[in-house]
C-alpha cells in the first residue's frame, strides 16, 4: 500500500512538473478584444478542450508541455488555425482577420521520432508550390496556397514517403495527418547522384536509382543560380540540364539532394565571318580621309572655276542687252517719225 502511495505521489509530482498553462489573448484586426470567440485546443487530431474568450479576450488552458493547434471560430469570420508550443506558463497573442484569401493544410506526421530533416510539400501540375517543415513534435502548418487541387508529399529520412491528393478551398484550413512507415533493411535504397563539378555551357547529367535500378519519369527540382526549374528522368533514370550559368546547381527529389558547382567558361574569340557561296572574298578598303580625297581629285577645283566663268559670261551678256535696248528703241522711233513727215509732203 505504501508503495502504491509512493508511486502515486511520484506520478503526481511528475505531472505537475510537466504541466503548463497556456494563456491566449484574442483580438480582431481592428485591435479590439474578440470577446466571446470560441477557442479550441487540438492535439493528435482530437479536440481536447474548448472555451470562450472573456471580456478581456482571454482564454486559458491547463495543459502539458508540447505542441497544440489553436482553432478560433467567430461569427462572420473565417476559421483561424494557429500552431503553438507550450512550455511552462506560456502567453500568446492571436489576431483574427475578417478575410483570408489563401488556402491552408495542417496536421501531424506520425511515425518518425526526429523531424529535423522531415518536410511536407504541396505539388500542383507536377511542380512544387510550397514546402513546410514540421516542428519537433511533427506538427505542420502549410499556408498561403492558392485554391485548388494538390498532391501532398510527406518525407522523412528512413521512412517511406506518404502521398495523397487533396483539395484546398480558399480561406479554409483542411486537416491532413500522415502515418509514415519505416524503411526496412530489405527495402531498396533510393539515390540521387550528380557530378561534383561541371563546366559552364555543358550538360549536367543526374541519375535517380532505387536499389541500383533506374527510376523513370520522376520530377526532379533544380535550384539554379537564376531560380527553380524542374527536369524529368528518362527510362534510364537520367535527366540533364544545361549549365548556362556559373554557380551552384542543387537537385532535389523527395528527401534526397545533390549539388553541382559550375565553373565559369573561358571567353571564346568571335568566330570569323565566311564569304557567301560563289562570292569572292572582299578585300578590306582603307578608311576614307579628306586629305587623300583632295589629292586624288584635282579636277574638282577646275570644275568649280569653269562654272564660275560661265556665270560671269552670262551676266555680262544680259547687262549689254539692257544697255543697248534704249538706243534701239530711240532709233526705231526716229525712223517712224521721218516716214510720217515724208508722207505729209
Amino acid at each position: 500500500m505504501k508503495r502504491l502511495l509512493l508511486l502515486f505521489l511520484l506520478f503526481f509530482l511528475f505531472t505537475l512538473q510537466n504541466a503548463g498553462q497556456l494563456s491566449l489573448q484574442i483580438t480582431v484586426s481592428e485591435g479590439t478584444k474578440a470577446v466571446g470567440t470560441n477557442v479550441s485546443l487540438v492535439s493528435g487530431g482530437v479536440e481536447i478542450e474548448s472555451k470562450r474568450a472573456d471580456q478581456a479576450g482571454m482564454a486559458s488552458f491547463e495543459v502539458s508541455d508540447g505542441s497544440y493547434f489553436v482553432l478560433l471560430r467567430r461569427y462572420s469570420y473565417p476559421l483561424h488555425v494557429f500552431l503553438v508550443e507550450v512550455k511552462g506558463s506560456t502567453f500568446i497573442p492571436l489576431t483574427m482577420r475578417q478575410k483570408i484569401s489563401y488556402s491552408s493544410a495542417y496536421g501531424q506526421i506520425i511515425g518518425p521520432s526526429d523531424f529535423s530533416n522531415a518536410s511536407v510539400a504541396a505539388y500542383s501540375g507536377g511542380e512544387i508550390v510550397r514546402r513546410a517543415k514540421p516542428n519537433k513534435d511533427g506538427y505542420y502548418l502549410l499556408s498561403y496556397l492558392p485554391q485548388g487541387s494538390y498532391t501532398l508529399v510527406f518525407s522523412s529520412p528512413g521512412y517511406h514517403d506518404k502521398t495523397f491528393e487533396i483539395f484546398l478551398p480558399e480561406s479554409e484550413f483542411v486537416y491532413a495527418d500522415a502515418k509514415m512507415d519505416r524503411i526496412g533493411k530489405d527495402d531498396p535504397e533510393e539515390k540521387l547522384h550528380s557530378p561534383s563539378s561541371a563546366k559552364q555551357f555543358s550538360d549536367i547529367v543526374v541519375q535517380l536509382t532505387k536499389g541500383g535500378a533506374p527510376l523513370a519519369r520522376q520530377a526532379i527540382d533544380v535550384q539554379t543560380p537564376s531560380g527553380l526549374v524542374q527536369i524529368e528522368s528518362g527510362e534510364d533514370g537520367k535527366a540533364a540540364i544545361n549549365a548556362a550559368e556559373a554557380g551552384v546547381f542543387i537537385f532535389r527529389w523527395k528527401n534526397l539532394s545533390a549539388s553541382t558547382t559550375v565553373e565559369p567558361a573561358e571567353e571564346l574569340p568571335p568566330a570569323p565571318t565566311k564569304p557567301r557561296p560563289n562570292e569572292p572574298p572582299q578585300t578590306p578598303q582603307p578608311a576614307w580621309k579628306p586629305e587623300e580625297a583632295k589629292k586624288e581629285s584635282p579636277s574638282a577645283g577646275s570644275g568649280a572655276l569653269l562654272v564660275l566663268a560661265g556665270a560671269v559670261v552670262v551676266f555680262g551678256a544680259l547687262s549689254a542687252l539692257l544697255l543697248l535696248f534704249p538706243r534701239i528703241f530711240r532709233h526705231e522711233e526716229k525712223k517712224r517719225k521721218d516716214k510720217k513727215h515724208s508722207r505729209k509732203w
